[in-house]
């Protein structure tokens, strides 16, 4: 948990102030752009997508307890229906790129797991990407570091006592990821 000044200040982002020019607080439980993990405490960060605007979930967030709403500047919200999915009151908080700010509040939550981590990044235009990254693991392995793979949205192989499973990339994800690995 987090209060929410210190995770903006962790993030490197500007002291949050709520859609109503008011000092934002709140403790933070968890960061997420699905409304569906949405709840007290949780951070939900509205991002615009090519088929889904997040935006548009935000009263859902909202009716499953979630009062730390960040939205994009800019974007024209329904007040009427935000009104219908809460009687208490909600800090909301406006970014000028909830996407961006979504990856540096996420990065901060868990606290900045990619520093301790050694990443190493695989690129090539066919096959040859999925080859390299399982032969690059064995030789990892074999010397006693114990690799995580993320193979590209697909399945990735958590690793560091995590209990192994996939995972569904996303700014969160990959941060909590790291966390495991990096401790």
């Amino acid at each position: 948990m987090m209060q929410l000044t210190e995770l903006f200040s962790a993030a490197g982002l500007p002291t949050p102030v709520s859609s109503k020019g008011q000092s934002a607080a709140g403790e933070v439980t968890a960061v997420t752009a699905d409304s569906r993990q949405a709840g007290p405490g949780v951070l939900f960060v509205a991002i615009a997508g090519e088929r889904v605007d997040g935006h548009d979930y935000i009263a859902e967030a909202v009716a499953r307890g979630c009062r730390l709403i960040l939205s994009q500047r800019g974007r024209r919200l329904n007040k009427k229906r935000l009104d219908d999915a809460s009687d208490e009151p909600v800090v909301w908080l406006q970014a000028a790129d909830t996407r961006e700010a979504l990856g540096l509040l996420c990065a901060a939550f868990w606290d900045h797991p990619a520093r301790s981590l050694v990443m190493i990044g695989i690129t090539a235009h066919q096959a040859a990407k999925t080859t390299c990254a399982y032969l690059l693991e064995a030789l990892l392995a074999f010397q006693g570091a114990v690799p995580g793979v993320d193979r590209h949205r697909q399945l990735p192989l958590p690793r560091a006592g995590s209990g192994g499973g996939a995972y569904h990339p996303g700014a969160g994800n990959p941060a909590a990821l790291a966390s495991r690995n990096a401790a």
